[in-house]
């Protein structure tokens, strides 16, 4: 049997709804099911976001998914305003590369791939939205 727990618990549900409505506040980065949890404390309705496909079909089939949030099936990252996404944890990696471009510089993101020796895929086409083809996520 499924048990529903709601969680972050009030206190950090308070602080994360705090730094992100704070005039300084820079980019909230969530990465795969994180985006989940996130959303629970509101401070993702009605903004675009991507999250886990396997999660969230299963999220789905289970009617779990807040709908006050835009699930995005077919990206791997995304940026709505301040709020930056990834699908899956080497999608987080994507974004991270796609967030030092706009946030610091596009010379920042090469160094890091030189260090790195890693090369970003873009945020679309992603050949992981046929996980969720038929899944209505709104």
């Amino acid at each position: 049997m499924l048990k529903v727990v709601k969680y972050p618990p009030a206190p950090t549900t308070k602080y994360i709804q705090n730094v992100v409505s704070d005039a300084s506040f820079k980019g909230l980065l969530t990465v795969c099911t994180g985006s989940m949890v996130i959303a629970q404390t509101g401070v993702l309705n009605g903004h675009e976001v991507c999250s886990n496909k396997v999660m969230l079909r299963d999220a789905a089939s289970k009617g779990l998914i807040n709908h006050n949030v835009t699930w995005i099936g077919d990206k791997r990252w995304h940026q709505d305003g301040k709020i930056w996404s990834a699908a899956g944890v080497t999608a987080g990696i994507d974004l991270a590369a796609g967030f030092i471009a706009t946030t610091v510089s596009k010379n920042a993101t090469a160094l890091a791939q030189d260090a790195f020796e890693y090369h970003p895929n873009p945020a679309s086409p992603d050949r992981f939205a046929r996980i969720l083809k038929g899944v209505d996520l709104n």
